[in-house]
């Protein structure tokens, strides 16, 4: 018997709903136990499944954390593009989101498992390569690169992946190692300008 479009698209929405809910089960199991000690039966006990109904949509417990990584991402890249889009010029536009990055990273699972206490062991399970990581900062801060560009603010010689690097290097340092001179949003603010605005934008 074939499939009518209408049992397809319900399937696919079913199937879609499991999967958030598995995950939203693997961010409770990380939160409780921790995220080494939190194996498939444990996220399938949490999500109320089988095991058979996690497997089909997980291969192992590395590709959950991956998707756990990837949706954080996700999540923030539109939270970026629904904040910071009606900021005047691309120095507060760029200053704006740089900012809610760190407001926001600090709040998110893959804070813990990038930057945490055992993020070497963490990251090491990741099944994304260097190459997909660069394309999620890419997908990120094209919209901050693109802004500059089409209001010709772009510095010579600055590409987008060379935005993503600078960008990401200022992230992480402040994300693992916090300021003890630039504690509020507003000194930080008052840092970003100089440090990482001017040598991307004029």
């Amino acid at each position: 018997m074939t499939s009518t479009p209408i049992n397809t698209d319900k399937r696919r929405t079913r199937s879609q709903l499991t999967r958030k809910k598995l995950m939203s089960a693997a961010l409770s199991c990380y939160e409780q136990q921790g995220i080494l000690s939190t194996t498939m039966d444990d996220i399938a006990t949490s999500a109320g499944v089988g095991r058979a109904t996690l497997y089909r949509h997980f291969s192992n417990r590395d590709e959950v954390l991956t998707q756990v990584v990837i949706k954080d991402l996700e999540e923030l890249q539109q939270l970026l593009q629904t904040r910071i889009k009606k900021q005047p010029n691309a120095q507060e536009y760029f200053v704006e989101g740089v900012l809610l990055i760190l407001r926001e990273t600090p709040k998110r699972a893959m804070s813990v498992i990038l930057f945490g206490e055992h993020s070497a062991a963490l990251t090491s399970r990741l099944t994304l390569s260097q190459d997909a990581f660069k394309e999620l900062g890419e997908q990120m801060l094209t919209p901050f690169y693109r802004y500059a560009q089409v209001n010709n603010q772009l510095r010579p010689g600055v590409t987008l992946a060379l935005m993503v690097e600078w960008v990401t290097r200022v992230v992480v340092s402040f994300v693992t190692n916090p300021s003890r001179i630039l504690k509020t949003e507003k000194q930080l603010r008052a840092f970003l300008y100089p440090a990482l605005v001017s040598p991307l934008l004029k």
